[in-house]
This record gives structure tokens, C-alpha cells and sequence, in this order.
């Protein structure tokens, strides 16, 4: 969003505006960013859930210092995708096809995670502490993957065909410059006697 209204601005020559173009200027911010919204709202997301008791249930297996777990907030995803989804929203070029798809695969896999932890918490399986069956969640994993592999395969779906216009171009200058070379090849070579 951010990028769009630089470019915007750009028109009205405003100084400073430019920098949004530079790829590291906005990785930078972007890392600067996740961080300091995972660093504010991370302790009020966890003293949220602390709160409404939304916790891990462990199962006890005997194992020295796994009761201290007990309670500890799941969802902590929250926190994460928040850090990840907002700096891109608000940085990076969304009418990039690989961005969206960056967002798309996120937000499906972080769609996993909250179900798999709903099902945790609110005890929607008979096991207490466990989660969506692996099946499951293997499940969504899997039905995401066609959507990446093709959107990002050579030839395949919207993103492919980009990449072909780029190796046709590449393959175009490249043949360009071997011309060039074989019009200088062309000299009449002195022939000896």
C-alpha cells in the first residue's frame, strides 16, 4: 500500500518519496517492522490469552519439567502472522504475482495452525492435548502445494508464462550479441601465398 502511494507522490515531486523503490529500503523497513509489532503487541496477545485461559493441556508422559507447559497461551501464530502479513500489506508491491501468492500460502497455512489449535483448546477431539490429527493437517499442507508448484512452475499458470518471456528475452539479447560478434568476424582474412 505504501509502495502504491510513493509511486503516486512520486508525481508531485516530493523529496524522499523515491526510496520506497529500492528493494532493500523496503526489506529493511519491513524487518524493522515485524519486529517492533511483534515486540508490542506479542505481550498483550499472550496476557489476552493468558486471560481467557486459552492454554495447553498436557498429557503426562513422565517427563522431567513438561508440567511447567501447563497453561502455556497456544495461538501464539497470531503473533507471528501479524508480523509477517502487515509489513508486506504494507510494503511490498502487491501487484507482484509471487507476493500474493506469498500471502495466499500464508494465510491458508496459518488457517491450518488456528484450526489445529481451536481443536487443541476448546477440546473438539476425545485425546485431551492433541490437536487435529496429523492427517489433517498433512491434508492442508498438501492442498496448498499444487496452488505454489504450478503458480511458480515454468510454464504453468500466470507466473510461469512471465518467466518464459524473460528467458525469450534473455535468449533474444544473447543472440543480439552474437550477431554483433560475427559482423566483426566478417573482415576479410588475409590469405597467405
Amino acid at each position: 500500500m505504501l509502495y502504491s502511494l510513493a509511486e503516486y507522490l512520486e508525481r508531485f515531486d516530493i523529496p524522499g518519496v523515491g526510496v520506497m523503490q529500492y528493494l532493500s529500503f523496503r526489506g529493511a523497513a519491513a524487518i524493522i517492522l515485524a519486529l517492533v509489532i511483534a515486540t508490542i503487541f506479542g505481550g498483550g496477545i499472550i496476557r489476552r490469552l493468558k486471560r481467557l485461559q486459552i492454554g495447553e493441556d498436557v498429557r503426562d508422559l513422565g517427563l522431567e519439567g513438561q508440567m511447567q507447559k501447563k497453561g502455556t497461551p497456544t495461538m501464539g501464530g497470531l503473533i507471528i502472522l501479524t508480523a509477517i502479513l502487515t509489513p508486506m500489506l504494507l510494503l511490498a508491491r502487491l501487484d507482484n504475482a509471487y507476493t500474493l501468492l506469498l500471502i495466499v500460502s500464508t494465510v491458508w497455512l496459518g488457517l491450518i495452525g488456528f484450526a489445529d489449535d481451536y481443536i487443541k483448546v476448546f477440546r473438539l477431539v476425545q485425546d485431551r492435548g492433541t490437536g487435529g490429527s496429523g492427517h489433517h493437517r498433512g491434508n492442508g499442507d498438501v492442498a496448498e502445494s499444487p496452488n505454489t508448484c504450478t503458480r511458480c512452475g515454468n510454464g504453468h499458470g500466470g507466473f510461469g508464462r512471465a518467466a518464459d518471456r524473460v528467458d525469450a528475452a534473455r535468449r533474444q539479447s544473447s543472440h543480439e550479441r552474437r550477431g554483433r560478434e560475427d559482423d566483426q568476424n566478417d573482415d576479410p582474412v588475409p590469405q597467405e601465398q
